[in-house]
């Protein structure tokens, strides 16, 4: 499991940016971003990955943000056409509802990773290790921010399609 930032944020121009730029700040790197309007527009949910929790915590307690430290599942999946199939395919065969399902690129070769909420995420983890799948944790996630950045290759499929 790892740890995602939750922010509740209002439904007005820059502040997406005002989050993203205390981040910045702090030297956090943002590995992976979700935003959704709720409450009728009124507001929004801002869901973040980040490459260190603590540096982007202290940032966004200094610039005076209220956040929720969430955690989700993030799943390694292969990244070609029905990756994200056999996950969902485990997750169904628990019964479990999805919450809410976004996906990011990870720096291992043909690989994405799928970020999950869930009712258990223990359980879900379980069943998920079982088949097989890897399920990413926190180390890891912030171990990745310190190498080289993500190189596109021929067989990679930004604009050409889409993975799931």
């Amino acid at each position: 499991m790892i740890k995602q930032i939750k922010i509740k944020a209002d439904n007005e121009p820059g502040s997406l940016r005002k989050y993203v730029s205390l981040l910045s700040s702090g030297g956090v790197n943002i590995k992976a971003l979700e935003v959704s309007e709720r409450g009728g527009g009124d507001f929004g949910h801002i869901h973040l990955i980040v490459s260190d929790i603590d540096k982007a915590t202290e940032a966004l307690r200094a610039g005076g943000v209220n956040f929720e430290i969430v955690d989700v599942l993030a799943v390694e999946m292969d990244d070609q056409v029905g990756g994200l199939t056999t996950i969902l395919d485990v997750l169904r065969k628990g019964g479990f509802n999805i919450n809410y399902l976004y996906a990011f690129l990870g720096r291992v070769a043909g690989k994405s990773l799928a970020v999950f909420s869930v009712a258990d995420l223990k359980k879900a983890k379980g069943l998920i290790e079982e088949a097989g799948m890897r399920v990413m944790c926190q180390e890891t996630i912030e171990r990745e921010a310190d190498k080289e950045p993500f190189k596109v290759s021929s067989n990679d499929h930004f604009g050409k399609d889409f993975i799931w």
